[in-house]
C-alpha cells in the first residue's frame, strides 16, 4: 500500500457531521465524482460545492435554462478545477508521493505504523537535507 493510499485512509476514517438537509442525489454524485478522481469525499467538498454553485453555477444551466438537480461530468470538472479542497487534496497527495520517494531512495526505517508519522519524520528529514 502506497502513502497516498494509507493517508486516503486515515482521511476517510476522519469522522464528519453532515448538515441537516443534504441534496442526497447532490452528495452520491459527488461522492461518486471525488472516487472516481482518487480524492476522498468530505463534507466540506459538498459545502464548497454549493458555494461554488451559488457564485457560479448560472453559468452551468441548461440549453433550456433550467438546472439539473444533478451535475454534469463537465459541470464536475469545472468545479474540481476551482474547489479549495480537491485541490487542496491533490496537491497534498503529491506532496506525499514526494515524500515517499524520498523515504525510499535514501533508505529510510521508519519504525511506526502511522501514515501522518510517516509523513512528519520523513519532511523534518527533507527539511534538514535540504539546510531547512
Amino acid at each position: 500500500m502506497t502513502w497516498v493510499d494509507e493517508w486516503r485512509a486515515h482521511l476517510a476514517l476522519r469522522i464528519e457531521s453532515e448538515p441537516t438537509y443534504v441534496r442526497v442525489a447532490l452528495r452520491d454524485t459527488l461522492r461518486a465524482f471525488c472516487e472516481s478522481i482518487g480524492v476522498v469525499y468530505r463534507i466540506s467538498i459538498y459545502n464548497d460545492f454549493l458555494r461554488w454553485e451559488s457564485t457560479r453555477g448560472l453559468d452551468y444551466k441548461t440549453i433550456d435554462g433550467s438546472f439539473t438537480p444533478v451535475p454534469t461530468t463537465n459541470h464536475l470538472n469545472y468545479f474540481m478545477n476551482h474547489s479549495e479542497h480537491i485541490q487542496g487534496q491533490l496537491r497534498t497527495m503529491r506532496e506525499i508521493e514526494e515524500l515517499e520517494a524520498i523515504a525510499t531512495r535514501d533508505h529510510l526505517r521508519l519504525y511506526t505504523d502511522s501514515i501522518m508519522e510517516k509523513i512528519s519524520l520523513t519532511a523534518h528529514y527533507a527539511g534538514l537535507r535540504s539546510g531547512g
